[in-house]
C-alpha cells in the first residue's frame, strides 16, 4: 500500500503525539511524508498541485491512500489544488472535530472528493459537529490518540510532588484543571502546576514521573485528550473527569485511572496519597492497558486495517 500523507514535519513539536502516529504507519505501508519542514516539499518549491506532486514522487503511478489532517489546526499542510482529479482513497483526519466542522472546510473536503473521515473523539458519532461531518455522507471512522510507550514511560526517578496539574489552564476550555488548582494550591502537599513551569515532549514525561498523582481534564466539548494516555503510559496515578469514549478506549474508573468531578477533586487526592499500594495498583493497571490498547504501533496496525477496507479497487 502506498501512502501520501499530507502533514508538516512534526518531529520537534511540542505535543509528542502527532509525530508518532503519523509516521508509526510506515512500518506496515509505503510511506510519503509531503508538507511544510521536509526536503521533498523543499526540492518542490512548496508545490500544492497534488498532480505535481503525485508525478515528482511516483512517475506514472500514484498513491493508493491520501491522508490530510486538522484542517483549521497546526496539521495542515496548507491548500492542495487538483485533488478531485486523482483517484485513490483520500482520507481527512479531524483531530478537533468541533474546529474543523465549520462550512469553509467541508465545501474544501466536498470538493476534493474526500471518501473517508478520521474523527480522534466521538465513536458513537452523537456530538452534532460528528453529525456535521456525516452531510458529507462519507464513511467516518474512529480513530483515537495512542501515546509512544517508549517516551511516554515508568523512569523510577523519586517523587518530587505529591500531585500535579497538568496541561492548558484556559478557564473557559479546562474548567476542572482551575478548579483543581483552587483546591490544592494551599493544600499543604508537595504540589506543581502550570504557572510554575510547563514542560514538553520528554520533559513532559519525566515531570509525570516526579508525580505521584496527575490531576487534568478533558475539556469543554469532553474529549479523550492526549494526556489520559500520557499519564498513564508513565505508570503515574491519573486523576481526570468522564467524558466521551472512555469505556470504547478502556479507562475503567478505580481500576487504570481515578474519576473526578470539580467537588472532589481534594477529597480524592487526599484519600489516594492515604492509601499508597492503592494509588500503585490502580497506576500500575494504567501503564499495562497502554501497552495492551494505545501505542502507536498498535493504533497504526488499526489504522492500516481501515484504510484497506476502504480502498479503490
Amino acid at each position: 500500500m502506498k501512502v501520501l500523507y499530507l502533514t508538516p514535519n512534526f518531529s520537534n513539536f511540542f505535543a509528542a503525539t502527532y509525530d508518532g502516529m503519523i509516521t508509526s504507519i510506515g512500518k506496515y505501508c509505503d510511506l510519503t511524508l509531503y508538507g511544510p519542514g521536509y526536503k521533498i516539499f523543499n526540492d518542490l518549491n512548496s508545490n500544492r498541485n497534488i498532480i505535481d506532486v503525485i508525478k515528482y514522487i511516483y512517475g506514472e503511478g500514484k498513491p493508493d491512500v491520501i491522508i490530510m489532517w486538522d484542517i483549521e489546526g497546526s496539521g495542515w499542510a496548507g491548500n492542495f489544488t487538483n485533488l478531485d482529479k486523482i483517484d485513490c482513497l483520500k482520507v481527512f483526519w479531524t483531530v478537533d472535530t468541533h474546529n474543523d466542522a465549520v462550512p469553509k472546510s467541508l465545501d474544501y473536503l466536498k470538493n476534493a472528493k474526500i471518501k473517508l473521515i478520521l474523527t480522534t473523539y466521538d465513536k458513537a458519532q452523537e456530538s452534532r459537529y460528528t453529525q456535521i461531518f456525516q452531510t458529507l455522507n462519507v464513511p467516518i471512522e474512529f480513530y483515537p490518540f495512542s501515546v509512544d510507550p517508549n517516551m511516554f514511560k515508568p523512569m523510577n526517578i523519586p517523587k518530587k510532588y505529591d500531585v500535579a496539574v497538568i496541561g492548558n489552564m484556559s478557564s473557559s476550555y479546562y474548567p476542572i484543571r482551575n478548579k483543581a488548582h483552587e483546591a490544592l494550591k494551599n493544600a499543604g502537599y508537595r504540589y506543581h502546576h502550570p504557572f510554575i513551569k510547563q514542560y514538553v515532549r520528554e520533559e513532559f514525561a519525566r515531570h509525570i514521573n516526579e508525580c505521584k498523582i496527575c490531576v487534568t481534564c478533558s475539556g469543554s466539548f469532553k474529549g479523550l485528550v492526549q494526556k489520559y494516555y500520557e499519564v498513564t503510559a508513565c505508570g503515574t496515578l491519573l486523576m481526570a473527569d468522564r467524558c466521551m469514549d472512555l469505556e470504547e478506549q478502556h479507562f475503567i474508573p478505580g481500576h487504570n485511572f481515578v474519576e473526578i468531578n470539580s467537588g472532589n477533586i481534594y477529597e480524592k487526592v487526599k484519600y489516594y496519597l492515604s492509601h499508597p499500594e492503592e494509588l500503585q495498583i490502580i497506576a500500575n493497571n494504567g501503564r499495562e492497558s497502554i501497552l495492551k490498547y494505545h501505542t502507536h504501533d498498535i493504533r497504526a496496525r488499526e489504522l492500516i486495517e481501515i484504510l484497506k477496507k476502504h480502498m479503490v479497487r
